[in-house]
């Protein structure tokens, strides 16, 4: 009896202090700790009323930073799209006068008074081909000089913030749309070239190894998903209300999404308020307990010299050069091509054009699923790399 009675004490007094067991975890990790623990500040609470507060949130994030590129995409499709739709309005000045002489009778009948009649007529601008390249690579020139200082910032402050922030601008600048073409797509790539650099800074403290190519790939696919939805939707809304509208929607659409980017990400695990435990301690235990120390620390300068004599640091620039030219050559020529040679109205060259996108969005993360099962049973990560890059 004693021993029973002794029993029911513990269990009472165990039951109790699960009960009256605070919701901060000791670490103040601001982590949930268990299942049904939770933080109960205002970050805490949007978390846990979130339909997402169970899900994996190194996938949540992936998939934000996916949608974040399908956007980006979408925006740069915008000027290639609308170069089909500008249109000059010209004043044609004709004079209106009755083509008939009536000879000597002339005076006898009633005399047409003369005028001048104006109107207005559409037709294509007159570009040369070197204005048409001018207008079609300002993208790339704004998009080319914020690469390298994005990584740089990406470094220095918190790459989900980096990446949302450019994401944002870039939306809020698209809306200016009745710019110049070539000011236009300057704005707007500016920022853009902050979004990779910060992609990858992002998942230096939220990818396991052994995930790191699926969840880089899961985000990535969004670019050519982006260039199926940005080239088809671009055409569909020039066609029914105006080359305009496609930069309306985006902006609009890339400002929206910035409001969910930035209150469900989180620099790291750690961070985050409505992570498990499980999740987190996964995370940071397969990228190593020194995600916090030296190894790479924001301080640490950074070795130029190093780069610019290492030959596999050119090896990546060309492989990276080789496929950004085949990419954005379709993006950028693909439909012309339909136009000149097949003669496809607006909407079939644009739904044609998109194929090679659609594919790629699908092939992109199944073979990030390949590379992690390859890298963790078979090969190493170098040989992985390679044989899928010369694939």
């Amino acid at each position: 009896m004693p021993d029973r009675r002794q029993a029911t004490t513990l269990m009472s007094t165990a039951t109790t202090t699960n009960l009256t067991m605070p919701t901060t975890p000791p670490g103040g990790s601001g982590v949930k700790k268990t299942a049904g623990t939770y933080y109960t500040g205002l970050c805490g609470k949007m978390c846990n009323s979130c339909p997402c507060a169970n899900c994996s949130k190194r996938y949540v994030t992936s998939i934000l930073c996916s949608l974040g590129f399908m956007i980006s995409f979408g925006i740069r499709c915008n000027t290639g799209v609308a170069t089909g739709y500008f249109r000059s309005l010209y004043n044609d000045s004709e004079l209106d006068s009755h083509p008939v002489s009536m000879g000597p009778y002339q005076d006898h009948f009633l005399k047409y008074k003369f005028a001048n009649v104006t109107r207005n007529v559409e037709r294509d601008l007159q570009w040369s081909p070197s204005v048409v390249g001018a207008v079609e690579s300002s993208f790339f020139w704004g998009y080319l000089v914020t690469q390298i200082p994005g990584g740089i910032i990406a470094n220095k402050l918190p790459a989900t913030k980096i990446f949302g922030l450019a994401i944002f601008t870039s939306s809020f600048l698209n809306n200016c749309s009745c710019r110049p073409p070539v000011t236009e797509a300057d704005f707007t790539a500016t920022p853009q070239g902050c979004t990779y650099p910060a992609c990858h800074g992002i998942w230096r403290y939220w990818a396991p190894p052994l995930e790191r190519s699926r969840l880089a790939t899961l985000a990535f696919c969004g670019s050519y998903a982006g260039a199926v939805l940005g080239l088809f939707l671009s055409g569909l809304l020039s066609d029914w209300l105006g080359w305009p509208a496609p930069f309306y929607f985006y902006g609009v659409v890339g400002i929206l999404w910035f409001s969910v980017w930035w209150f469900n990400t989180y620099e790291r695990p750690a961070l985050h308020p409505g992570i498990t435990e499980e999740e987190r301690v996964y995370i940071e235990s397969s990228i190593g307990e020194n995600t916090n120390s030296n190894v790479i620390s924001k301080s640490m300068n950074i070795p130029w010299r190093s780069f610019f004599t290492s030959m596999p640091v050119y090896a990546i620039v060309v492989a990276n050069f080789a496929r950004s030219w085949s990419f954005y050559l379709l993006i950028t020529e693909q439909t012309k091509y339909f136009r000149d040679v097949f003669n496809y109205d607006m909407t079939k060259r644009h739904l044609f054009g998109s194929t090679a996108h659609l594919v790629m969005a699908v092939i992109v993360p199944l073979g990030g699923q390949l590379a992690d099962r390859l890298r963790k049973k078979l090969l190493t990560t170098t040989v992985c790399a390679q044989d899928f890059s010369t694939a």
